[in-house]
């Protein structure tokens, strides 16, 4: 790659992750490649999307930029507009990139990162495109047995009227009934929550 190229990528993913939209465009009018990638393997749309930069976000879609890409660790767009906690910028990478059941190298998805990230309203919208609400992450894992494992009670609710399956059990054979029960914490709603929609 010519020098000036990569110079050109690297101020690219220098504004992209400020979210400083001259200089994105100054960058891609002198050649800059929209879709380059930092040592990461992240694009400056995911970048810029994970930043919380939603006019820089569409600016670069706007101009080529590859919304279905993804980074080294596996994340994708969804994932990084989550990490923005901006429900708007997650509204719109939804409507553009179907990956909602996509998983990272670790096997998380889109619904377990709302879990982690404690952000119930981006759950709901996930939920409301109709993801698959069991799919376990590397240890097994439901998006339950990590609301439950937290005390999550919202997110319970949430999940089993999403379809979650109550006796899901992980790699350690627990199910998210045991991990609210006997994990460092007792979390007796979270329990009779999952107890009362217990499949039998």
């Amino acid at each position: 790659m010519p020098s000036k190229i990569k110079e050109l990528n690297e101020s690219l993913l220098r504004a992209s992750q400020k979210g400083d939209n001259k200089s994105i465009q100054s960058a891609l009018e002198e050649g800059a490649e929209v879709n380059t990638k930092d040592s990461d393997g992240e694009s400056p749309l995911l970048l810029a999307l994970s930043e919380g930069h939603f006019e820089a976000s569409k600016y670069l879609f706007s101009h080529g930029a590859n919304i279905t890409q993804r980074s080294d660790d596996g994340s994708n767009a969804i994932m990084n507009a989550l990490f923005s906690q901006k429900l708007d910028i997650l509204k719109w990478v939804l409507d553009k990139n179907k990956g909602i059941n996509e998983q990272d190298n670790d096997g998380m998805t889109p619904i377990h990162l709302t879990v982690e990230l404690k952000e119930l309203g981006m759950l709901n919208e996930l939920i409301r495109r109709a993801p698959d609400v069991n799919l376990p992450n590397e240890y097994g894992d439901s998006p339950l047995h990590s609301a439950a494992a937290l005390g999550l009670e919202e997110f319970v609710k949430a999940l089993i009227t999403a379809g979650a399956v109550t006796n899901f059990k992980n790699h350690k054979g627990n199910t998210p009934l045991q991990l609210a029960k006997y994990g460092l914490n007792r979390f007796s709603n979270v329990c009779n929550l999952i107890e009362g929609n217990s499949v039998q």
